[in-house]
């Protein structure tokens, strides 16, 4: 089921209303989005893969933040809520802000029917706006099948396919490859067969 939009609101409604807010939404130039309940594939797979990577950025001097985190532009007025994200270096906060960063690296959607078509277009437009963010990573909930889009030194994006059970998805970003077995662990799906 999709979540309509709500009428044009102010920022500042906005940001006072979420202070408060049971449900989480997503700002966009003025148009509110209720964020849509996340089932329990989405759940699980995206704990599977926030836990690979926290895991994997041990040592490193990159951190990984959950959907508790908003990522805002300074381009836009938008304030988006992706499932998984990365920040490489020092975190920057947008002002008066204590829970929106404005410098990820990566930035990864674990996709709903509900979702999918916004995830895809209009938040994807919006974070390439940031000009620290190169890597996007659409995760599918119905089948194993991961799209990356990476950003190239002239500004385009590369498009990789990764699928299959018994792939490997790579994090260029982290330098870090997660076997496709490990982020759909347990999914119902997973246990069908390697081509699935």
């Amino acid at each position: 089921m999709a979540y309509p939009a709500f009428k044009y609101t102010t920022l500042q409604h906005y940001l006072a209303m979420e202070q408060d807010a049971v449900e989480k939404h997503e700002y966009f130039e003025g148009e509110i989005y209720a964020m849509a309940g996340a089932t329990g594939t989405h759940v699980l797979i995206t704990d599977n893969l926030g836990g690979e990577i926290h895991s994997l950025l041990k040592g490193k001097k990159c951190r990984e933040f959950t959907s508790d985190y908003r990522v805002s532009t300074e381009a836009f007025e938008t304030y988006m809520y992706p499932d998984i994200f990365i920040v490489c270096g020092k975190t920057e906060l947008k002002a008066n802000c204590f829970d929106t960063v404005i410098n990820p690296s990566v930035i990864i959607e674990v996709l709903s029917p509900s979702t999918e078509e916004r995830d895809r277009v209009l938040k994807f437009f919006f974070y390439r706006q940031i000009p620290t963010f190169n890597e996007y990573i659409l995760v599918e909930t119905a089948h194993c099948k991961i799209t990356t889009y990476t950003k190239n030194e002239d500004s385009t994006w590369t498009e990789t396919v990764t699928e299959g059970i018994n792939a490997t998805l790579y994090i260029g970003t982290i330098s870090a490859a997660i076997p496709m077995s490990d982020i759909y662990m347990l999914t119902e799906f997973a246990a069908d067969g390697p081509d699935e």
